[in-house]
């Protein structure tokens, strides 16, 4: 599982309520089991979708970090 947390333009996490139609969210992998397996799948570019709140979202990696630092 990955999870997003969303943005404000401001780049301040959203706590709760509403998120906006686009912007930005930090995505954490739950489960560190699979770090090794999105880390062979994920580059900047890799676009996907993912659901949140009943809804479907499209996504595109624009930055990794921490995922870069796993052997």
């Amino acid at each position: 599982m990955i999870w997003p947390e969303f943005e404000e333009e401001n780049g301040s996490l959203i706590e709760s309520g509403i998120v906006n139609e686009k912007g930005i969210a930090r995505m954490w992998i739950v489960n560190d089991g699979l770090r090794a397996y999105h880390k062979e799948r994920i580059e900047i570019g890799t676009k996907g979708f993912f659901l949140e709140g009943g809804e479907v979202a499209e996504c595109e990696v624009i930055e990794i970090k921490s995922l870069a630092l796993i052997d």
